[in-house]
């Protein structure tokens, strides 16, 4: 199953580790019964809890919260660095493991409290249900992509029990529908096809918009939105060429998208025998949540 009214909150929540600021807590709604798990197939019945139980998540973007060098403003205050999100835990677990994105291991995003505070509401209520329940979330343009996010809650199956599975979807990408990646593809070909898995890849870790506020507004939202371009352009070899300095989100996504391009143009034409499969393969605009039960 797919959840398309996603798509707005996880991009929200992307953009608010960067610009929402909100009091600190974790709060929890809307949870089932044991009776109500009980009826039908657990792992089914989990996912059903992920994507309607919903979650409030406060954490820091400050640079000593995430574990990694960033700029910083002396003089701006703690509650500057707090951010607030809110959603389903699918749209929250979805919001991590785009978060969560690596570019050949390299991470993307320097934000890790978000994935861990969204992994511990997450465990939250799982464990109010059962201690024998791992969920996965994961982002990728494609099965096996060099370029991906996962956030994990929960441990492991043993191997020698039998497990149930099931699977649900999260939208993360608004213009980046199946049936467009699929028409691109039978059209324009490899070329076309990758020319569009990098446009969504791009929107969704820069929200045009939401990106241009957080440029243009006030401390520390900009030396936040400049670091995490920087990364990104480290991470694929994009020097920008003064367009994040500038304030040119337009441009420096456009130069993202070109390296994507190339980059994803060369590696499904190496995965997949026709466009056409390679489109069939593709996840680029969702998350798949995947749960296991034994």
């Amino acid at each position: 199953m797919t959840s398309d009214r996603g798509v707005s909150t996880v991009l929200d929540v992307v953009t608010c580790l960067l610009l929402v600021t909100a009091a600190v807590g974790v709060h929890v709604a809307g949870q089932p019964s044991q009776q109500a798990l009980a009826e039908e197939n657990e792992a089914a019945a989990v996912a059903d809890v992920l994507t309607t139980s919903t979650a409030q998540v406060e954490y820091s973007v400050r640079p000593e919260s995430t574990g990694e060098r960033a700029p910083a403003y002396p003089d701006a205050s703690a509650a500057a660095y707090r951010r607030s999100a809110h959603g389903t835990l699918g749209e929250l677990l979805a919001a991590a493991a785009v978060a969560d994105t690596r570019v050949d291991g390299q991470r993307v995003f320097p934000h890790v409290e978000f994935r861990e505070r969204v992994a511990a509401a997450t465990a939250e209520r799982l464990d109010a249900i059962d201690d024998q329940i791992r969920v996965v979330a994961r982002w990728a343009p494609y099965p096996d992509s060099s370029i991906d996010g996962t956030v994990a809650v929960g441990r492991r199956p043993p191997p020698d029990v039998d497990v149930e599975a099931a699977t649900t979807s999260i939208s993360v990408a608004e213009r980046c529908p199946e049936d467009r990646v699929e028409t691109r593809a039978r059209q324009h070909g490899f070329g076309g096809l990758a020319r569009l898995l990098a446009e969504c890849v791009a929107e969704t870790w820069f929200p045009p918009s939401e990106t241009q506020a957080a440029l243009s507004g006030r401390p520390p939202a900009p030396a936040i939105a400049e670091h995490r371009y920087r990364r990104a352009g480290g991470a694929l070899d994009v020097s920008f060429d003064g367009a994040v300095a500038r304030g040119d989100v337009d441009r420096a996504n456009e130069q993202l998208v070109d390296r994507l391009t190339n980059r994803l143009d060369a590696d499904v034409r190496d995965r997949y025998d026709n466009p056409e499969r390679a489109a069939e393969a593709s996840s680029v605009g969702r998350v798949e949540i995947t749960v296991r039960t034994w």
